[in-house]
């Protein structure tokens, strides 16, 4: 790859398909936030719950371009909200433009059904955690250990029960 520009605030980097010559593209952001984990338990939670939000409230469309290859996910990670967009590269820049658009939308397009569900699936996702294989308990006890920014599932579940739609 190549670094094209950067910035304090951006690196673009840049590599053509020069084996096969596709039309293809990958386009992968990372929104830089210490809020999306590194904070505290809560924002950790939020975090999640945000892009579990955002892509229940984008799955009209994203559905729609995948059937046209053009593929999308959102994110929480320990650095922020990572955003990719793959597939054909004659519209993949529109489906960007629409997810991001859809994240600064959010907030005022938010209904509170939506969040509740979205609430119940996230709080079940930690609850089946519990019930989990003893290597994923291992895996995850280590990751605790050695992570400053990791949060045992029991504090994600006594955040998430706090959390308003306000929030």
């Amino acid at each position: 790859p190549k670094l094209l520009s950067e910035t304090e605030k951006c690196r673009l980097w840049y590599k053509p398909d020069n084996v096969f010559d596709m039309p293809k593209v990958n386009i992968m952001a990372i929104l830089c936030t210490s809020a999306a984990a590194s904070t505290s338990a809560v924002d950790s939670v939020l975090s999640t719950l945000y892009t579990e939000v955002l892509q229940e409230h984008t799955n009209d469309f994203t559905y729609l371009a995948s059937m046209a290859s053009l593929h999308s996910s959102i994110h929480n990670n320990t650095r922020g909200i990572e955003l990719s967009v793959s597939g054909y590269s004659q519209k993949a820049h529109i489906l960007l433009k629409r997810l991001v658009d859809a994240m600064t939308k959010l907030p005022t397009h938010i209904k509170e059904p939506l969040f509740d569900r979205m609430k119940d699936k996230l709080m079940k996702q930690y609850q089946n955690f519990l019930f989990a294989q003893p290597y994923q308990h291992a895996f995850f006890a280590a990751d605790l250990c050695l992570e400053n920014t990791k949060w045992s599932i029991e504090e994600k579940m006594m955040a998430l029960q706090a959390i308003t739609i306000q929030d």
